[in-house]
Formats: structure tokens, C-alpha cells, sequence
């Protein structure tokens, strides 16, 4: 599992959901995630970028007809203006360091209508900020799953697929993650929505009064009978090769079982053409899927306890219940390890530079998720402080101290490359 946060996206999403600290005032710059004060060390750089495999180091990110990917990745063909092609894994990753010095290192500055300056960290999906913007959230969705659930459980579904090409050499690694992500919508999404709806299970509705809905059930000794409910948030990992898995969280205000997604993970290698059956099991010891009580009260020690007792009844003790939820799916969402950026491992962001190039936007919430989440904060009753200053972003100020006005609009510029696709050839399934 991985401990660093995603990295698609620019500067200019998400301009609006930062908001200025008037305790950074301006002149006191911020230090940057890399430890380097503005700059990473060129020799540092290199290093990293000589360590990936070589085999993968030299292979294309991707070779898809008509993928698109970030300007900065692709190169155009010699002798054939305005057709491209995808720069190698060890081309893009030098770009993407770049990219990623410049973005950690980089404030922005804020004025008010008083004449008041502030600094706010520039928001990008692969800075500290937006970790802990996740972990507050899933904390968040925890406390109004423990407030509006029966018997609360999480379920992480994995889906993956062969990292080698059908010679046996290393799959481009953008198409790779394509080729796993892809079959979820609509194909694995809808499986999982036909799942849950004939388990009875409808999607959370703030609106409803669960908690008379369960009083009911009670009353008539039929627990059963209470509402039920689930939502979902998706999330790219990198392996320890640098390729992608993708995990799907599920939670539920009520009791499930890893036989109920048997389907689901079926309709994965249905549609993934690199998916193997084996790797897609729901029980055994590397099964797929990982179904959990919610249940803060039962601590490490408590579970330790559980396992060594289990043996009076000459039985396996059941699923460790989750004491933690935001720590335990932080550790696939991504919880930015100590260190600098550059100390982390290269498989991780060879993994970050492949979502980057393709501009893939690593977690996804999915809208009942997000409103579980609200229903949340009013629980802990502290939504954000917000100044009573009206503030302008008024400029970026780089890690030289050069600064440069804001972008307006346009977003991320993409390329569609011509592709080979004969270079990389999927894999028979298995």
C-alpha cells in the first residue's frame, strides 16, 4: 500500500477551495515539500530517475492511438508536423519532478480589500494539504457511518491485471493503468449497483431518519427490516513494480460478506483484457476482496485478544474489526510519508508521473460518499473557519521568487499521440 497522495491535475483546479491564513503573512515563505528551498538538487534527480528499471525506463508510457496525454510528456515525430508520440517512463518522470518542485515550492498570494497580503500553499492533489484534506474527510464519513448504521462494515475490492505484455516485457505503464481502470465504468460500477440492490441495500439519503427507521426495525424484532445503505470511493494505488491497482472502498450501514462481490470481481475479468480469474478470488489468502466491521471500540489490543482465544473454539477468529477507518483507507488513499519528495520510492512516483501524464485523477468520492461526508462535519459540529477579509488571488509566486498572474482558464493542455499499438501487446488472459 502507499503512502503518498495522487497526482493529476494543475495549479488552476482548485484555485477556489484554498483559502488564505492570515497567520502566513507575506514575506514568510513557506517550506517546500522537497526540503531544497526552492529547487531540487539536479544530482538528486538523477539518481532517482537512474534507479527505474531499465526495461521500463525505455519503453513508452504509452503507445494507444489517440490517448491523450499532458504536452509535456509527448514529443512530436520527426518529419510529421503535428503528430506525437508518448516520451518514455524515465523522459516523463524527469518532467514530472520538475513539474512536481515547482508546484510544492510555489505559494500563492492573496490581497484583501484593506491592503492585507497572505500566502496559501499552491492546492495540488500531491501536497500535504490535500492528504490531510482526505483524512479529515473519510473521519468525516466514518462518524456518520458509526451515527447512521446498524452494524457498519467496509469491503475494499482490488482490481489489477498483468504488468507484461504478451513478450513478456513491461506494459507501457499508462495503458496498463487504463486497461484496469476502464472496466469499471460503466461494466464493474453497475455490477456492483445490481449487487448491493439485490442484497437490499439502497444508497444513503441524508434526508431520511435512519435512526427511527432502525427503532421501527427494533420494535418489530426485525432488524433486517431497517434501511440499508451503501456508498463507494475509488482510488488508483501504485504496486511495488510502479503499475496501478485499483481499489474500490465500499460501506455499508449494515453486515456483508466477500461472497456478495464474487460477480463483481467476475466482471472485472470479464472486461479487463489483462485480468486473470486467480488474482480476482474473493476467498483464500490473497483473495481480492477484504470485508471489515466498523467498530472504533475494538482496539489492536482487543483484536490481538480475539485471535489468541480463538483457538478454544478450534476456529479462525473473524474479520479484524476496523477501529480506524480514515487511518485504515488512508493507507490506499495515501498519506504523505515523512521525508522529502525525493526520498520516496521510485516506484511510487513512477507511479505519480504515469496519472500525471494522463492527467488522471487518482480518488474519486462517490456523491452519496460526499454527502455522508457532510453529514459528518455537522456531527463534529466545526465546519471551516472563514475569515470575514474578502480576498483576491492576486499573483503565484514561484520557488525563485519570480511571481506570475494566475491562470484564467484552458486548464491542463492535452495531446492526442499517434500510437504503435503492436508495441505493446496485451497478454493472453489466464
Amino acid at each position: 500500500m502507499s503512502s503518498s497522495t495522487s497526482s493529476g491535475g494543475g495549479m488552476a483546479a482548485g484555485f477556489a477551495d484554498s483559502r488564505p491564513s492570515e497567520g502566513n503573512c507575506a514575506g514568510a515563505k513557506n517550506g517546500g515539500d522537497s526540503g531544497s528551498g526552492g529547487g531540487f538538487d539536479i544530482r538528486r534527480l538523477e539518481k532517482v530517475v537512474e534507479s527505474v528499471d531499465d526495461d521500463l525506463a525505455r519503453k513508452a508510457v504509452s503507445v494507444t492511438p489517440d490517448r491523450k496525454l499532458r504536452r509535456e510528456c509527448v514529443r512530436e515525430i520527426r518529419g510529421s508536423a503535428g503528430s506525437y508520440k508518448a516520451k518514455t517512463t524515465r523522459g516523463v518522470l524527469v518532467a514530472f519532478l520538475k513539474w512536481a518542485d515547482e508546484q510544492l515550492n510555489s505559494e500563492l498570494v492573496f490581497e484583501s480589500g484593506e491592503g492585507d497580503t497572505v500566502k496559501a500553499p499552491v492546492p495540488v492533489s500531491i501536497s500535504e494539504e490535500k492528504a490531510k484534506e482526505y483524512y479529515a474527510r473519510l473521519k468525516d464519513m466514518e462518524r456518520a457511518l458509526l451515527d447512521r448504521g446498524v452494524d457498519p462494515h467496509t469491503a475494499m475490492l482490488t482490481l489489477t491485471g498483468s504488468t507484461q505484455d504478451a513478450n513478456g516485457n513491461p506494459r507501457c505503464v499508462v495503458d496498463h493503468m487504463a486497461d484496469v481502470q476502464e472496466s469499471w465504468n460503466p461494466y464493474v460500477r453497475r455490477e456492483l449497483q445490481r449487487t448491493m440492490d439485490a442484497a437490499g441495500f439502497g444508497r444513503f439519503d441524508p434526508t431520511m431518519d435512519y435512526e427511527l427507521a432502525n427503532g421501527i426495525a427494533f420494535v418489530l424484532d426485525d432488524e433486517p427490516g431497517a434501511a440499508k445503505w451503501w456508498e463507494y470511493v475509488t482510488v488508483l494505488e501504485p504496486h511495488n513494480s510502479g503499475y496501478a491497482h485499483f481499489h474500490v472502498g465500499v460501506f455499508t450501514s449494515h453486515e456483508i460478506t466477500p461472497e456478495m462481490f464474487e460477480s463483481v470481481m467476475s466482471k472485472h475479468v470479464e472486461e479487463c483484457l489483462i485480468a486473470g480469474s486467480d488474482a480476482h478470488r474473493v476467498h483464500g489468502p490473497d483473495s481480492a476482496v477484504s470485508v471489515n466491521e466498523v467498530d472504533p471500540s475494538q482496539s489492536q489490543e482487543g483484536r490481538e485478544v480475539a485471535e489468541g482465544m480463538a483457538w478454544l473454539n478450534d476456529e479462525e477468529p473473524d474479520g479484524y474489526a476496523v477501529s480506524n477507518l480514515g487511518s485504515y483507507l488512508s493507507e490506499y488513499i495515501g498519506s504523505f510519508s515523512d521525508g522529502e519528495f525525493l526520498d520516496r520510492p521510485v516506484h511510487e512516483l513512477v507511479f505519480y508521473a504515469a496519472c500525471w501524464s494522463a492527467n488522471r485523477q487518482r480518488v474519486r468520492f462517490s456523491n452519496g460518499a460526499n454527502r455522508l461526508a457532510a453529514v459528518g462535519q455537522r456531527l463534529r459540529n466545526s465546519a471551516p473557519s472563514v475569515s470575514s477579509k474578502e480576498w483576491t488571488l492576486t499573483e503565484i509566486e514561484r520557488p525563485d521568487g519570480d511571481t506570475h498572474p494566475p491562470h484564467t482558464g484552458g486548464g491542463v493542455e492535452m495531446v492526442r499521440i499517434t500510437g504503435a499499438g503492436s508495441v505493446d501487446p496485451r497478454p493472453m488472459r489466464r
